[in-house]
Protein backbone atom coordinates (compact mmCIF):
# COMPACT_ATOMS: atom_id res chain seq x y z
CA UNK A 1 0.00 0.00 0.00
CA UNK A 2 1.34 3.41 -0.96
CA UNK A 3 0.55 6.79 0.59
CA UNK A 4 -1.28 7.81 -2.58
CA UNK A 5 -3.79 5.00 -1.95
CA UNK A 6 -5.03 6.46 1.33
CA UNK A 7 -8.64 7.61 1.34
CA UNK A 8 -12.25 6.50 1.68
CA UNK A 9 -13.43 3.25 0.18
CA UNK A 10 -16.91 1.77 -0.30
CA UNK A 11 -17.77 -1.87 -0.94
CA UNK A 12 -20.65 -2.78 -3.26
CA UNK A 13 -22.26 -6.14 -2.52
CA UNK A 14 -24.61 -7.82 -4.98
CA UNK A 15 -25.95 -11.28 -5.69
CA UNK A 16 -28.42 -12.85 -8.11
CA UNK A 17 -31.27 -12.94 -5.54
CA UNK A 18 -31.41 -9.17 -4.95
CA UNK A 19 -32.38 -6.74 -7.72
CA UNK A 20 -30.12 -3.90 -6.45
CA UNK A 21 -26.62 -3.91 -4.94
CA UNK A 22 -26.02 -2.71 -1.37
CA UNK A 23 -23.28 -0.16 -0.57
CA UNK A 24 -21.30 -0.29 2.64
CA UNK A 25 -20.53 2.79 4.72
CA UNK A 26 -17.20 4.53 4.08
CA UNK A 27 -14.08 2.71 5.24
CA UNK A 28 -11.06 4.97 5.66
CA UNK A 29 -7.63 3.64 4.72
CA UNK A 30 -4.78 5.49 6.44
CA UNK A 31 -1.16 4.86 5.46
CA UNK A 32 1.33 5.45 8.27
CA UNK A 33 5.00 5.45 7.40
CA UNK A 34 7.54 4.09 9.87
CA UNK A 35 9.88 6.57 11.50
CA UNK A 36 12.80 7.42 9.20
CA UNK A 37 16.28 6.97 10.66
CA UNK A 38 19.32 9.16 10.07
CA UNK A 39 22.47 7.44 11.26
CA UNK A 40 26.15 8.26 11.46
CA UNK A 41 28.39 5.24 11.03
CA UNK A 42 31.55 5.27 13.13
CA UNK A 43 34.89 3.68 12.37
CA UNK A 44 38.38 2.87 13.61
CA UNK A 45 41.32 4.95 12.41
CA UNK A 46 44.97 5.51 13.19
CA UNK A 47 45.16 8.96 14.79
CA UNK A 48 46.77 11.72 12.77
CA UNK A 49 44.89 10.78 9.59
CA UNK A 50 41.73 12.01 7.91
CA UNK A 51 38.53 10.03 8.51
CA UNK A 52 35.27 10.25 6.56
CA UNK A 53 32.13 9.27 8.46
CA UNK A 54 29.14 8.26 6.32
CA UNK A 55 25.71 9.58 7.28
CA UNK A 56 22.86 7.48 5.89
CA UNK A 57 19.10 7.81 5.87
CA UNK A 58 16.66 4.91 5.94
CA UNK A 59 13.95 6.75 4.00
CA UNK A 60 10.31 5.97 3.32
CA UNK A 61 10.18 7.84 0.01
CA UNK A 62 8.15 10.85 1.15
CA UNK A 63 11.07 12.91 2.56
CA UNK A 64 12.44 15.97 0.78
CA UNK A 65 14.94 17.57 3.21
CA UNK A 66 16.90 16.78 6.35
CA UNK A 67 18.82 19.07 8.72
CA UNK A 68 21.03 18.22 11.68
CA UNK A 69 24.05 19.25 13.67
CA UNK A 70 26.96 17.08 14.65
CA UNK A 71 28.78 17.49 17.94
CA UNK A 72 32.32 16.23 18.39
CA UNK A 73 35.37 16.76 20.59
CA UNK A 74 37.77 19.28 19.06
CA UNK A 75 40.73 17.84 20.98
CA UNK A 76 40.20 14.60 19.00
CA UNK A 77 38.71 15.70 15.66
CA UNK A 78 39.04 18.78 13.45
CA UNK A 79 36.36 19.38 10.82
CA UNK A 80 37.61 19.34 7.23
CA UNK A 81 34.69 19.04 4.75
CA UNK A 82 31.26 17.58 3.90
CA UNK A 83 30.51 15.70 0.67
CA UNK A 84 26.99 15.24 -0.68
CA UNK A 85 25.66 11.75 -1.40
CA UNK A 86 24.54 10.76 -4.91
CA UNK A 87 21.50 12.97 -5.52
CA UNK A 88 19.91 14.64 -8.56
CA UNK A 89 21.14 17.99 -9.91
CA UNK A 90 19.66 20.88 -7.98
CA UNK A 91 20.08 19.19 -4.58
CA UNK A 92 21.17 21.72 -1.97
CA UNK A 93 23.94 20.99 0.52
CA UNK A 94 24.24 23.70 3.14
CA UNK A 95 27.04 23.48 5.71
CA UNK A 96 27.08 25.78 8.75
CA UNK A 97 30.63 25.99 10.10
CA UNK A 98 30.00 28.91 12.47
CA UNK A 99 30.53 26.73 15.57
CA UNK A 100 33.24 24.27 14.49
CA UNK A 101 35.59 25.83 17.06
CA UNK A 102 33.08 24.55 19.66
CA UNK A 103 32.81 21.10 18.09
CA UNK A 104 29.48 21.71 16.36
CA UNK A 105 28.70 21.54 12.66
CA UNK A 106 25.35 22.08 10.91
CA UNK A 107 24.25 20.31 7.70
CA UNK A 108 21.16 20.49 5.50
CA UNK A 109 20.45 18.30 2.47
CA UNK A 110 17.42 19.48 0.48
CA UNK A 111 16.25 17.87 -2.75
CA UNK A 112 14.76 19.95 -5.55
CA UNK A 113 11.09 20.90 -5.26
CA UNK A 114 8.84 17.89 -5.89
CA UNK A 115 11.65 15.34 -5.43
CA UNK A 116 11.83 12.85 -2.56
CA UNK A 117 14.46 10.52 -1.20
CA UNK A 118 14.34 7.06 -2.71
CA UNK A 119 12.77 4.52 -0.32
CA UNK A 120 15.45 2.51 1.47
CA UNK A 121 18.89 3.26 2.86
CA UNK A 122 21.10 5.73 1.05
CA UNK A 123 24.13 7.93 1.70
CA UNK A 124 23.15 11.49 2.68
CA UNK A 125 26.67 12.79 3.09
CA UNK A 126 30.18 12.01 4.20
CA UNK A 127 31.75 14.23 6.85
CA UNK A 128 35.53 14.31 6.88
CA UNK A 129 37.57 15.13 9.97
CA UNK A 130 41.28 15.20 10.64
CA UNK A 131 41.95 12.88 13.58
CA UNK A 132 44.32 14.55 16.06
CA UNK A 133 47.53 12.63 16.78
CA UNK A 134 47.25 10.47 19.89
CA UNK A 135 50.21 8.91 21.62
CA UNK A 136 47.95 6.92 23.95
CA UNK A 137 48.84 3.25 24.36
CA UNK A 138 45.16 2.20 24.43
CA UNK A 139 42.70 3.24 21.72
CA UNK A 140 40.75 6.43 22.42
CA UNK A 141 37.02 6.47 21.62
CA UNK A 142 35.45 9.79 20.73
CA UNK A 143 31.72 10.24 20.17
CA UNK A 144 30.16 12.04 17.22
CA UNK A 145 26.54 12.79 18.11
CA UNK A 146 23.57 14.56 16.59
CA UNK A 147 22.59 17.84 18.20
CA UNK A 148 20.49 20.92 17.55
CA UNK A 149 23.06 23.72 17.28
CA UNK A 150 23.85 25.46 14.99
CA UNK A 151 21.03 23.69 13.06
CA UNK A 152 18.01 21.97 14.58
CA UNK A 153 17.45 18.31 13.70
CA UNK A 154 14.52 17.82 11.38
CA UNK A 155 13.07 15.90 8.47
CA UNK A 156 10.45 17.35 6.14
CA UNK A 157 8.34 16.27 3.19
CA UNK A 158 7.87 18.16 -0.08
CA UNK A 159 5.34 20.49 1.57
CA UNK A 160 7.78 21.40 4.37
CA UNK A 161 5.71 19.41 6.88
CA UNK A 162 7.69 17.82 9.69
CA UNK A 163 8.10 14.04 9.56
CA UNK A 164 9.09 11.78 12.46
CA UNK A 165 12.74 10.76 12.48
CA UNK A 166 15.37 9.32 14.78
CA UNK A 167 18.99 10.44 14.68
CA UNK A 168 21.64 7.96 15.82
CA UNK A 169 25.26 9.02 16.38
CA UNK A 170 28.41 6.95 16.30
CA UNK A 171 31.99 6.93 17.49
CA UNK A 172 35.50 7.04 16.15
CA UNK A 173 38.10 4.82 17.76
CA UNK A 174 41.56 6.38 17.44
CA UNK A 175 44.55 4.13 17.83
CA UNK A 176 47.87 5.64 18.86
CA UNK A 177 50.36 6.85 16.29
CA UNK A 178 53.94 5.63 16.32
CA UNK A 179 56.15 8.66 15.77
CA UNK A 180 59.63 8.55 14.35
CA UNK A 181 62.30 11.12 14.89
CA UNK A 182 66.03 11.69 14.90
CA UNK A 183 67.73 12.31 18.21
CA UNK A 184 70.70 14.40 17.25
Amino acid sequence: VQGSQAGNYVVEVANGASPSPVLSSNATLTVTYPVANVRLFGTNIVSGRPVTLPIRIAANGNENAVSFSLTYTTTRLNFRTVQLGDFPPGTLLFVNTSQTNLGRLGVTVALPSGATFVPGTQLLSGVTFDAIISLAVSPVITQVSFGDSPMVRGLTDGNALTLPATFTGGSVTLSGTDLEGDDS
